[in-house]
């Protein structure tokens, strides 16, 4: 049987995040010459969802540091 409950958040917790007084906020942004693109997404959600964004933004990375991720696009695949 599968393990769903990493795609689950309690409803409190969402709550607790989303009305806090300071969310913590990312910007992820691409690189893309011809049509960049720019997010500003809650960081607890992005991370509890993507363990790649939990890791970049919790350790000494520049990422953690500058709550901010760019991104080349390769749009050929």
């Amino acid at each position: 049987m599968e393990d769903y409950s990493k795609g689950l958040w309690m409803a409190a917790k969402v709550y607790s995040v989303l009305i806090s007084d300071h969310p913590k906020t990312i910007i992820l942004k691409s690189t893309h010459k011809k049509d960049p693109a720019k997010f500003t997404v809650n960081k607890a959600v992005l991370c509890h969802y993507s363990s790649f964004f939990e890791k970049a933004f919790d350790g000494n990375w520049k990422e953690s540091h500058e709550m901010k991720v760019e991104f080349e696009v390769d749009i050929s695949q």
